[in-house]
């Protein structure tokens, strides 16, 4: 998952989604976005591995950050993911 701070490594924070670099993009299935989190500076995004659910296993939460890891296992139990 690419989040609002996505970048490549060494380039400027992308403080929106519409800003991610469509490079970054194209290796992505999803990208989501929080309006309520678009704002927040400073903070890294949370990224996730999802390719696991592929296999009947587990997402993989490989960074934590503004969407804390027991957020996100929530709101994927409530998508039943």
């Amino acid at each position: 998952m690419a989040a609002t701070s996505a970048n490549r490594t060494g380039l400027k924070e992308a403080p929106t989604l519409s800003q991610v670099a469509p490079s970054l993009l194209a290796h992505c299935s999803v990208a989501l976005t929080d309006s309520q989190r678009d704002s927040t500076v400073g903070i890294p995004s949370t990224v996730v591995d999802l390719r696991p659910l592929e296999d009947g296993g587990e997402a993989v939460v490989l960074r934590e950050g503004a969407v804390k890891e027991v957020e996100l296992r929530q709101r994927m139990a409530a998508a039943d993911l």
